[in-house]
């Protein structure tokens, strides 16, 4: 049925608009919206950000790091150059500030220098160019989430053999951290002795480097030590054993580029490792609910007590 809008004065005339021209014109309105909703979303999602890049020595690689100003992680396009051999990459929508130094001094196996310019203006392209050494097959290189926001981790395997060197024996609230620079990523084995209770890692690719043996007078570690073992496929096998004064629990897991042994006391008490992305937490506000709680005890276990007090107890640790 016609729909009569009045557009005369004094009610003299009208006009009809029919439901599907009223629903041709209300599509279209939407459709208008939609385009300019992603119109607009588009010159904000391709703005550009300044990006501040760094560069460090790892052991058989090396690790750029790139990180916009806007929190974004920066698109990354990559090639390679012959004549002499490099490796390019190139960050969309990043802004170089001035003052950013045009060169990265690095001591990396495999690398000969890092330059770092504006390649172009519009649209706005940073070009990290990483000069290599040796002729030869390119070296691998894998994106990483970095540790904070808006950073990406570039990591170049340029080669070279990873060396095990002896670590060094931090505390960390109940625990002791033994870290072992730039060997996480290898692959490993670890198992547990004991008479005297000891734990070791064998880690294939590494090359036990320097000192072999580092004694410590107090403390729940006595001696950490670093052996070669038989090869494996061609590859070396370093071997570290972290010796103990007395039985207690541990873990092992990467940290960043390092190896990291926690022991300590208690299962619970061994610190957790800190994730890549973990910093996107910091100066956040964390609600831990414990459960239960008034009348509700939880679970009753015959020397335990009920469930909300160990939760409660638990939950009050972080």
């Amino acid at each position: 049925m016609p729909i009569a809008v009045d557009v005369s004065r004094g009610g003299r005339g009208t006009t009809a608009l029919t439901p599907p021209r009223a629903k041709r014109t209300h599509a279209l309105a939407w459709a208008l919206a939609a385009v300019s909703f992603l119109f607009v979303s588009g010159i904000c999602l391709a703005s550009p950000s300044e990006v501040h890049i760094t560069a460090a020595a790892v052991n058989g690689g090396l690790v750029i790091s790139a990180t916009r100003a806007d929190g974004r992680q920066p698109a990354i396009n990559s090639f390679t150059l012959d004549d002499p051999p490099r490796l390019v990459f190139d960050l969309s929508d990043s802004l170089l500030p001035a003052d950013h130094p045009r060169a990265l001094e690095v001591d990396a196996a495999g690398v000969a220098s890092i330059r770092i310019g504006q390649n172009q203006p519009d649209p706005p392209v940073v070009r990290v160019v990483v000069d290599l050494a040796v002729e030869g097959e390119m070296p691998a290189w894998d994106l990483r989430e970095g540790e904070s926001p808006g950073e990406a981790a570039i990591v170049v395997h340029t080669g070279g053999i990873p060396l095990l060197t002896l670590p060094e024996v931090t505390p960390c609230g109940e625990a002791l951290l033994v870290r072992f620079a730039g060997v996480g990523a290898l692959p490993r084995r670890a198992g547990v002795l004991s008479e005297p209770p000891r734990l070791f890692v064998d880690l294939v690719g590494a090359e036990v480097s320097g000192e072999s043996t580092r004694d410590f007078s107090e403390g729940l570690v006595s001696e950490v030590r670093l052996g070669q073992q038989p090869e494996e496929d061609g590859a070396p096998v370093g071997r570290l054993v972290v010796e103990l004064r007395e039985d207690a629990a541990h873990s092992i897991f990467e940290e960043g580029p390092d190896l990291v042994v926690a022991v300590g006391g208690e299962p619970w008490a061994l610190p957790l490792p800190e994730y890549r992305g973990g910093k996107r937490l910091q100066d956040k506000t964390i609600v831990v609910d414990p459960g239960h709680g008034g009348k509700d005890t939880g679970a009753q276990a015959p020397r335990a007590g009920g469930g909300k007090g160990m939760v409660l107890e638990k939950d009050l640790r972080w």
